[in-house]
């Protein structure tokens, strides 16, 4: 027994050496196990940010090419004739944002000095990078309000017209709206309280940009609709996060971020020069000679992750035809897409 006891007494616990190897075995165990979630933290940050370049530019190419496809729809207005009775420009207002006669689409090339052609005043309060282009659309929305009797009749002020509508037109004071009979169109703003009457007030010299007359210059009846009017501008300007889209309808005061992260924006537009609806070249905004012969949009967008540190080099794209090299370690992914306007397709 006391041999036995002897013995067991020798087996007892860790050598040194023995603590010394377990000890080494489970360093490198740890530091396997952190080499792998760094691994896989460094791939999931990376796939996030792949996910989020992917889902921003199909987010913003959804507002882009949703407008585009509509730039210059009048209704059944397409080939009557247009008038406007909005006031001509004035300091930062003005018509030039619903004036179809310029087109549905339009576009600024950014220099990275500055716009060609140069901005107008509507547009100049955007902030937009001129280092990125700015897309404007001009349209009519496809829902409609009804004239009812009696239709349109002379205020009692002496300088406004009301024009009757059926209920729950759904109509605001000062929107930007165009009255048609497919025969006639005029392009008009809206004062007053319409919301709360069967009646929209076209009021000579009240509001922003405002009526220069109350003559409608057409007579508009039984089977006349009216329908608003949005004049969209996308560009690029600084956002909460970076770089971002942006949108404004109607003016600078309604502009929105609609996705962060993208950097540039370049519209190169597809020119019918033959006459029949098809593009035959793709030029920048400042080649276009004649916006009426515009018939596609090819819409390039560069998009970058939110994250640096991402690239393991500064990474090399070609943007608009031009190589370049990013000055940090972010991701960036160039996202082309043509867009036909459906308006101009014979």
């Amino acid at each position: 027994m006391c041999g036995l006891t002897g013995r067991l007494r020798r087996q007892a616990g860790f050598s040194i050496v023995e603590l010394m190897v377990a000890l080494l075995m489970g360093v490198i165990l740890v530091l396997g196990v952190t080499q792998v979630f760094l691994a896989s933290q460094t791939s999931y940050r990376l796939q996030d940010d792949v996910s989020r370049m992917q889902e921003s530019g199909r987010y913003g190419f959804f507002y882009l090419t949703r407008e585009l496809r509509m730039a210059g729809y009048l209704g059944c207005s397409r080939n009557a004739p247009l008038i406007n009775i909005l006031n001509a420009p004035s300091a930062g207002q003005g018509d030039f944002l619903f004036d179809f006669e310029r087109g549905g689409v339009e576009g600024f090339r950014g220099t990275g000095a500055g716009f060609a052609p140069g901005l107008p005043a509507d547009l100049q309060g955007l902030g937009a990078d001129n280092a990125s282009d700015v897309l404007l659309v001009r349209r009519v929305d496809s829902g409609t309000a009804r004239l009812a009797p009696p239709y349109i009749q002379e205020l009692s002020s002496g300088n406004a017209a009301g024009v009757f509508l059926r209920p729950d037109h759904g109509i605001e004071t000062g929107d930007i709206l165009l009255i048609s009979d497919c025969t006639a169109s005029t392009v008009f703003q809206t004062a007053g309280n319409p919301g709360t009457s069967d009646r929209v007030v076209v009021n000579q010299g009240t509001g922003n940009p405002g009526n220069a007359t109350k003559d409608l210059g057409a007579t508009y009846g039984e089977g006349s609709e009216i329908s608003r009017v949005s004049s969209t501008a996308f560009y690029i300007a600084p956002g909460a996060a970076g770089p971002s889209l942006f949108r404004a309808v109607n003016g600078a005061a309604n502009a929105e971020e609609l996705v962060e992260n993208v950097e540039r924006m370049r519209v190169r537009y597809g020119v019918d020069t033959t006459g029949n609806g098809v593009a035959n070249n793709y030029v920048l905004a400042n080649d276009v000679a004649d916006w009426d012969r515009v018939v596609s949009a090819r819409v390039s967008l560069l998009v970058r992750s939110s994250r640096d540190g991402l690239a393991e080099n500064n990474q090399s794209y070609v943007f608009d035809g031009v190589a370049i090299t990013a000055d940090d370690s972010r991701l960036r992914h160039v996202i082309t897409s043509t867009v036909a306007l459906r308006n101009r397709l014979r």
